[in-house]
C-alpha cells in the first residue's frame, strides 16, 4: 500500500480564506482548461476556480507535491470539501496543480474527523 496523505484544505493550502482578496476573472475556467489542456476545468464553478487559484497557497502545494514525491504519496481529502465536493471535481481542482491524479479518495462522512481517518 502507498503512503497515505491525509489532506485539510482550509487552513493548509487555503490558509487565508477568509483574508485574502484577488482579482475575480470570469474566464479563469476557460482560460485553464485551454492553457492545461484540461476541459473539465471549463465544467467547474467558476467561483471555485477562481478560489482555488488565486487563494491556494503556492508554497503548501509545492511542498505536498515535494511530499507526493519523496514518499510516492497518495492523497485521501479529509477536508470539510469533501461534503460539498464530489470526487471527481475535487480530483479536477487539483488539477489547476497537477495534483489531481494523486487524489485517492475521500474519507467517510464520520466525526469526529480523526475517527473517519483511522477508518
Amino acid at each position: 500500500m502507498k503512503p497515505c496523505i491525509f489532506l485539510d484544505i482550509d487552513g493548509v493550502i487555503n490558509p487565508n480564506r477568509k483574508s485574502t482578496t484577488y482579482h475575480f476573472d470570469y474566464s479563469l475556467p476557460n482560460t485553464l482548461a485551454k492553457k492545461l489542456n484540461h476541459p473539465k476545468i471549463a465544467n467547474l464553478n467558476v467561483y471555485l476556480v477562481n478560489q482555488v487559484y488565486s487563494c491556494f497557497s503556492k508554497e503548501s502545494i509545492n511542498y505536498l507535491k515535494q511530499l507526493i514525491e519523496k514518499y510516492n504519496a497518495q492523497i485521501i481529502i479529509t477536508s470539510s470539501w469533501r461534503i460539498v465536493y464530489p470526487l471527481d471535481q475535487l480530483q479536477t481542482m487539483f488539477d489547476i496543480f497537477g495534483l489531481g491524479k494523486y487524489i485517492k479518495a475521500t474519507t467517510p462522512l464520520i466525526s469526529p474527523r480523526t475517527k473517519a481517518i483511522q477508518e
